[in-house]
């Protein structure tokens, strides 16, 4: 039985002769023996020192190690460095690995959120450990350094107003979880674009001041990155990414790669696929053991989506709730509107964060007569709370649909971007939701207006399409998400 314990002045002749030990000197970065005077010193200043902390391994009762960690706030982050030895009778059992992942849990508790060692490069068995246990590495003259973050989910995605904010979005929802089970997240993104939502959620946001529709000129700076957080597993999302890219990124740290829409063989260890298309890719036989995570039960909601009782449907659909997710570039909301302006329904709008003109939308329906009764709300926190009073959805075709499932809105879909058409045609296909059509070269208001005008009048109809919804999803899908990222 081994355990760790705090060391104490009475440890003070057993780390003198561990330190003072040949193989230990030789493997220190100063080889110069230790005097006993200044042996005490040290160790005096060390149990008093707040930033220093000196554990004794023992096995068996009996001390076989020790471990030391630097901790130091470099602002952006918190570092800790290890310094470790083993007894030389206790030599080849193994302890040094299980003193390392003693260190990790200690860095847990000490708020640590960086790990990192230098080693010699003759010390091979040393370099060993690091390197079995993720730590990310750098050669420099005949050092190396050894870096690894502590509890932390790294993310790299984008959003903006041509991308939107759904990459973004899915990604909060995971690191959301990740709190839940005590991991913190880390946002990287090309530029600022989404700062203020990732922040606001209280994640930190590196941003890398590179262009998100070239990621191959971000290379060397994710890389640099990567090695200066430690990253041991990267989740990517983003639809830019290109073969290049991903085979240089994988080989300075684990990939996830979050897809929906298959575009090439994606050279990366891991493959996280929530939609239920997934069948009809290259892919879609591929398992678990084989690093591909497929299915609905993979789906990154938030919690608030997590076991919904079952939709109660009201008689007449009298409550339209009207969603263009985070951007609106087809101007579908009021090309909509036009239509659905002239029926005696209450209709509730939600617009994005990236939506272009709220405020001149809002004003344009003050000042108009229309039979509807239109509110008008963006970027709001709780849609689930609008999504359990609407009767009927009107959505675009984004990660929303999901959302507007697991918590069984009969819903109307439409498209207005190539990444739109699986979701849309496949809840189509499973007769979850009517499709409307392409925004960008449909009528597609005309055509919601007449579904919803068959739909607001069909209880039976909007009852079979909600049960169907709420069984696709249990909604815990990102919490799974997160454990496989730690």
């Amino acid at each position: 039985m081994i355990n760790l314990r705090k060391a104490s002045l009475e440890d003070a002749f057993c780390l003198f002769s561990w330190k003072n030990e040949k193989e230990s000197l030789e493997n220190s970065l100063n080889h110069e023996p230790v005097l006993w005077e200044n042996h005490l010193i040290w160790l005096e200043n060390t149990l008093k020192n707040d930033d220093r902390f000196l554990w004794i391994l023992e096995k068996e009762g009996k001390p076989c190690g020790m471990l030391r960690l630097d901790r130091e706030n470099r602002g952006d982050l918190i570092q800790g460095e290890i310094s470790y030895l083993i007894d030389r009778k206790y030599r080849g059992q193994g302890l040094g690995k299980q003193l390392l992942i003693m260190a990790q849990e200690q860095a847990k508790i000490l708020g640590i959120t960086v790990l990192c060692g230098v080693v010699l490069l003759h010390n091979k068995a040393s370099a060993a450990i690091f390197e079995a246990l993720g730590y990310r590495k750098k050669r420099k003259e005949n050092v190396y350094y050894f870096r690894k973050a502590v509890s932390t989910i790294f993310f790299r995605t984008d959003m903006n107003s041509t991308i939107a904010t759904g990459h973004v979005m899915r990604c909060l929802a995971i690191a959301d979880a990740g709190r839940e089970i005590g991991v913190n997240s880390i946002f990287i993104t090309a530029d600022k674009e989404g700062k203020q939502i990732i922040e606001s959620r209280g994640y930190k946001n590196i941003i890398l001041k590179t262009q998100w529709h070239k990621p191959e000129e971000e290379i060397q700076r994710l890389e640099e990155v990567i090695f200066q957080y430690g990253i041991e597993k990267l989740l990517i999302d983003s639809y830019q990414v290109t073969e290049k890219y991903l085979d240089k990124i994988r080989k300075a740290t684990e990939i996830f790669y979050l897809d929906d829409l298959d575009k090439f063989a994606y050279p990366v260890q891991n493959i996280i696929c929530y939609a239920p298309y997934y069948t009809g890719f290259s892919y879609g036989r591929k398992t678990e053991e084989e690093g591909y995570y497929l299915g609905p039960a993979y789906l990154p909601l938030k919690k608030e989506y997590r076991g919904k009782k079952r939709k109660k449907i009201a008689d007449f659909a009298e409550h339209i709730l009207l969603l263009s997710g985070g951007s609106d570039p087809c101007h579908m909301i009021e090309r909509i509107l036009t239509v659905l302006q002239k029926e005696e329904i209450s209709i509730t709008v939600i617009c994005g964060s990236l939506f272009s003109d709220f405020l001149g939308l809002c004003k344009k329906y003050e000042e108009r007569e229309t039979e509807a009764e239109i509110h008008f709300y963006q970027n709001v926190n709780n849609l689930e709370e609008y999504m359990a009073k609407a009767d009927l959805a009107v959505s675009a075709g984004g990660i929303t649909l999901y959302e507007l499932a697991a918590m069984g809105v009969p819903t109307i879909t439409y498209s207005f971007a190539d990444n739109q058409l699986y979701n849309v045609k496949q809840f189509q296909k499973d007769d979850l939701m009517e499709y409307a059509g392409d925004g960008r070269k449909d009528k597609v208001e005309e055509i919601i207006g007449e579904m919803l005008q068959f739909y607001r009048h069909h209880k039976k109809e909007r009852e079979e399409r909600s049960l169907k919804m709420q069984k696709l999803v249990d909604g815990k899908g990102a919490e799974r998400i997160a454990r496989l990222l730690t």
